[in-house]
C-alpha cells in the first residue's frame, strides 16, 4: 500500500507484526497481524485514538481474529465512532452482518471464469514432485 502511494513505510501506512514495527508518528493507516491486533485490544480495550477496524479474509478464521472481533465489538459499544468493517471474498456477509447490529451488506460479484476438474490417480511408485509437474504439463498441452 505505501509503494501504491510511492511513499517509505510508516508515513501513511505501516505496519506492526511480532517482533517488527514499522510505522511513525505520521502513521494514518497501520496493518497489523491478528495476534498483535489481540495484544492492541487487551491494552487499550477503547482503542484509543483509533477511527476504524478492517477485518480482511475474515474466512480464513481463527481465534486470534475471531477473539479480535468480539473485543472490537466491545469497543463499539464504548466509542459508536468506531467504524468496523469485515471483508471476505467466500463467507456469508449476511451472518456476519448480524454480529455487526445488521450493518449493510456489500456485495460485488467480480469476473467468474469457468473451471474443469480432472483427477489424476496418484502413482505411489513415483515422487509428488513429479506428478504434479506432469499433471501441470498435460493440463497446458490440453489449453
Amino acid at each position: 500500500m505505501a509503494r501504491l502511494l510511492g511513499e517509505e513505510i510508516g508515513q501513511t501506512v505501516g505496519y506492526r507484526v511480532r517482533m517488527d514495527t514499522g510505522v511513525t508518528a505520521k502513521t494514518r493507516i497501520e496493518i497489523v497481524t491478528e495476534g498483535v491486533f489481540t495484544r492492541l485490544l487487551l491494552d487499550d480495550p477503547e482503542l484509543t485514538g483509533i477511527a476504524a477496524v478492517l477485518f480482511d479474509e475474515f474466512h480464513e478464521r481463527s481465534l486470534d481474529g475471531d477473539l479480535g472481533l468480539a473485543l472490537t465489538l466491545d469497543a463499539a459499544a464504548l466509542r459508536p465512532d468506531l467504524r468496523v468493517l469485515v471483508m471476505s471474498a467466500t463467507i456469508d456477509g449476511g451472518k456476519v452482518a448480524t454480529l455487526l447490529d445488521n450493518a449493510p451488506v456489500i456485495e460485488s460479484s467480480g469476473r467468474a471464469f469457468p473451471v474443469e476438474t480432472h483427477y489424476a490417480e496418484p502413482d505411489p511408485l513415483q515422487r509428488l514432485e513429479d506428478q504434479v509437474t506432469s499433471a501441470i504439463l498435460t493440463a497446458l498441452r490440453r489449453a
